[in-house]
């Protein structure tokens, strides 16, 4: 008599069965170190071009957009007596142009306030500004002969007069 046995062990995997496959040891310590060296290169680049472009281009020492030009100008010790007894003092010009985002800065060693156009500069003191938008600046003068003094900002803009001293 024959006898049968029942095979009692496992089947074995099929080629389409993978959850018995076991993983090798170079997958399974994850991606090779020059991907994750491109990754962070790629990221740093990317976070460095998005900080340039939101701060809007190249920057100055103060931190801001590129400057405009920087106009100074200073009026020495005794102008305000020279101009009063006549003389023709050549310090600040009668008519000055200036583009948006050009700054002019007016030093003022003379013994007495002085008046350029809107801004009073008082004695030993220094007035600055920066100018944002168009406009014509007129007003009195006391660095000047003839009194006056006109600031033409880009294209010129609407026209203001400041008070006449």
């Amino acid at each position: 008599m024959t006898s049968v046995t029942a095979d009692t062990s496992e089947p074995a995997a099929t080629a389409a069965d993978t959850s018995q496959t076991p993983v090798p040891p170079e997958l399974r310590k994850g991606p090779p170190r020059l991907i994750v060296f491109v990754a962070i290169v790629l990221i740093v680049g990317v976070t460095m071009l998005v900080v340039l472009l939101l701060s809007g281009g190249s920057t100055s020492e103060t931190g801001s957009r590129a400057d405009g030009e920087r106009l100074e100008f200073t009026i020495p010790a005794g102008v305000f007596g020279r101009v009063a007894a006549g003389e023709d003092v050549d310090v600040i010009p009668a008519e000055l142009h200036v583009d948006v985002g050009d700054t002019i800065t007016i030093h003022n060693e003379d013994t007495v306030g002085q008046i350029v156009g809107p801004y009073y500069v008082p004695a030993g003191q220094t007035v600055q500004q920066t100018f944002t938008e168009n406009a014509t600046l007129e007003g009195a003068c006391t660095a000047h002969k003839d009194g006056r003094i006109r600031i033409v900002v880009g294209t010129g803009g609407e026209e203001a007069t400041a008070p006449a001293a």
